[in-house]
């Protein structure tokens, strides 16, 4: 399948959803945008199971992952030093990729840097799982585990550090960041097969194309409406998924529009400044609250646009400039341990 350039438009979209969520909220206007993450587990289940390739080793998928997320995290927990001080053991836990799931309930420096870690974790966990396994025997399992992680979430929700502490003393030991990852990894798996399997032979475009901005819309505008169906968990997954997958059908006016090469360059930037706005707006906005609450209220409109507009300009910066050449070097470096350990066993 050729690459869906309208899926890169979601992921800008939905990266921007979740910096107007925070930062909304810390100008006391609640709102459900942190349901954003479930969309991006989704996609990451579909580009995983684009990208799958069963001849590659375990080793190499771990250090593309490595290569991929160990730099940004690195750098935005450097940054972070310069509003939350210096603290090794935030650090540590920010580079060994172990908040949240389940071995340190504890933040590191990045707060949101939870969604790569368990996105790491549970990619190495299907992929393994892929590769040890028949097809039939891997989609039986993913499936399982996709539809009990569904339940236990609609039925439980997540408690402090990410528990199903309302399941009982049992809960305590089951991490709800990991089955939202699981479950939304294997959604997106799921999706890969019903695109590439199923035709559902409707061809009026003209509806499709409403169908696909209805959804779109809809999507978009229930996270910040107080009474949507994003209380009913499921219903919010079945939303996503409709939406990823009328985009990766690619019928109707909409989505072909969309599917533009641009908003792939674009979507680049994304992770960076989705790891990089707690410093602005976990730390400086909230900081601006607590010492200049009444000018902050006061000016409202202003500030909601400041701290969204500052943390998409640094997190560009930062991946122009840092992210990008530090990524190079460790792929550089990665890939000469690689050539001199073949080597040496060669000899």
């Amino acid at each position: 399948m050729e690459r869906l350039h309208n899926l890169d438009f979601l992921r800008i979209v939905f990266t921007f959803e979740i910096l107007l969520a925070h930062v909304l909220f810390e100008v006391n206007l609640p709102n459900h945008g942190g349901f954003c993450v479930e969309f991006f587990f989704i996609l990451s289940g579909v580009v995983f199971t684009l990208t799958y390739d069963k001849s590659k080793s375990v080793y190499d998928f771990l250090k593309e992952k490595i290569i991929r997320f160990l730099p940004i995290i690195t750098i935005c927990s450097l940054l972070r030093i310069l509003t939350k001080g210096v603290n090794l053991r935030r650090f540590f836990i920010d580079i060994s990729l172990l908040p949240y799931p389940g071995m340190i309930n504890e933040d590191g420096y990045g707060e949101v840097a939870w969604y790569i870690t368990i996105l790491f974790w549970v990619s190495l966990f299907y992929f393994y799982l892929l590769k040890i396994s028949k097809k039939e025997t891997a989609n039986l399992v993913i499936g399982l585990i996709s539809f009990i992680s569904l339940i236990a979430l609609s039925k439980f929700g997540g408690g402090k550090w990410g528990t199903l502490e309302k399941a009982g003393q049992l809960g305590y030991l089951i991490n709800s960041s990991f089955l939202r990852g699981l479950s939304g990894m294997g959604v997106g798996f799921f999706l890969v097969k019903i695109c590439r399997d199923i035709d559902f032979g409707f061809k009026n475009k003209m509806l499709i194309s409403l169908f696909e901005a209805v959804v779109l819309i809809y999507s978009i505008i229930c996270l910040f409406i107080k009474k949507t169906y994003f209380g009913l968990y499921p219903f919010g997954i079945i939303c996503f998924a409709t939406l990823i997958l009328l985009f990766m059908k690619n019928r109707g006016y909409v989505t072909q529009f969309l599917n533009k090469p641009i908003f792939t360059n674009l979507s680049r930037y994304c992770l960076a400044i989705y790891v990089i706005q707690p410093m602005f707006v976990f730390d400086l906005l909230k900081k601006s609250v607590r010492l200049h609450h009444d000018y902050v209220f006061s000016h409202k409109m202003l500030i909601i646009v400041a701290f969204l507009i500052t943390p998409i300009m640094a997190g560009a910066l930062v991946h122009l400039f840092l992210e990008r050449p530090l990524t190079a070097w460790l792929k550089r470096r990665m890939d000469n341990i690689k050539i001199k350990s073949e080597a040496a066993a060669a000899d």
